[in-house]
């Protein structure tokens, strides 16, 4: 069980992940996964009720967490809040964008002010087109680093020693519209600022 969100419009980043798995550390689990700022157009909406009856109402991410620790306490929310909040920032799915740093220890683009949603899943959650047609393929895909996209999480709290966390289970992308790119590192370099290479010039003349 989990609290299952509709996000719309937020900002995704590191969406290589929607494709390539991942281990957070070395030896980890491999997961797909990406990064989802929910910046001031963003929408948050709560799945109520079941199919085929089901609706979306609105709903912060505060309640959300709150929605969810309180379920895994079996309705006791002091309990929760209790367990919550002696969590650290990498228990949690939904984190302060500024503190979201570079190894610099710079505020990374396009974090600062918001908080964001870090999703995973050990499968591959469906990539979806404006259309609302999957795609199977990054070649196929419009979403890079930088675009904004709807989301569909489930926030759920795990209880085990040495695994606990409220965390979010990605289970789908889809894109919403083109956004200025994240991490690009500058503009693109044209054919003017190369210098032409003679047929069988060798690797060191490039140095």
């Amino acid at each position: 069980m989990g609290i299952n969100l509709r996000i719309d419009g937020a900002r995704i980043s590191f969406a290589d992940g929607l494709w390539t798995a991942k281990a957070a550390v070395e030896g980890g689990v491999k997961k797909f996964g990406a990064d989802f700022i929910v910046g001031d157009d963003a929408t948050v909406l709560r799945r109520t009720g079941e199919a085929p009856n089901f609706k979306w109402v609105p709903c912060t991410l505060d309640e959300a967490q709150k929605l969810a620790y309180t379920e895994a306490f079996n309705g006791d929310a002091k309990k929760g809040a209790t367990w919550f909040n002696a969590l650290d920032d990498r228990q949690k799915a939904v984190r302060d964008g500024d503190k979201k740093v570079d190894k610099a220890g710079d505020v990374r683009e396009g974090y600062e002010g918001f908080k964001y949603i870090v999703a995973k899943n050990k499968s591959r959650p469906p990539v979806r087109l404006a259309d609302r047609s999957e795609v199977e393929s990054p070649d196929e895909s419009p979403i890079t680093s930088g675009d904004y996209v709807n989301v569909r999480i489930e926030l759920y709290a795990w209880l085990k020693a040495g695994q606990k966390g409220l965390f979010a289970s990605l289970l789908g992308t889809q894109f919403a519209r083109k956004g200025d790119s994240m991490g690009g590192g500058g503009a693109k370099a044209g054919a003017d600022e190369f210098d032409d290479v003679a047929e069988g010039a060798d690797a060191a003349d490039f140095g």
